[in-house]
């Protein structure tokens, strides 16, 4: 295994993570220059899985979405900056599905 953690020149992390067998494995997480989470998710083989999340500067969740194999397969939800759900997709293999409705 193999720690991966790369730093901005201020010292704050560019991004966390380990690799084995020259593929990112486990909890990945991305960090804007403040330090703040840019993105953060898991890998398994290589390939990212389960729910993947981006954040903005301030820390505030901008997006969902879930990965199978590597590929979206589930929902994809995009945040306002004061938490309101904006859009709801759903995907399956990569594939936009269907837009569901806001209320």
């Amino acid at each position: 295994r193999s720690d991966e953690t790369l730093k901005y020149e201020n010292g704050a992390p560019i991004r966390t993570g380990e690799t084995e067998n020259y593929l990112n494995i486990g909890v990945w997480t991305w960090y804007h220059e403040n330090g703040e989470i840019q993105i953060t998710g898991d890998f398994v083989k290589g390939k990212r899985e389960g729910l993947w999340k981006s954040f903005d500067t301030l820390g505030n969740l901008m997006i969902e979405s879930h990965y199978r194999n590597n590929m979206m397969d589930g929902d994809f939800i995009q945040y306002s900056p004061d938490g309101i759900i904006i859009r709801h997709d759903l995907y399956k293999e990569d594939q936009l599905i269907k837009q569901l409705p806001i209320d």
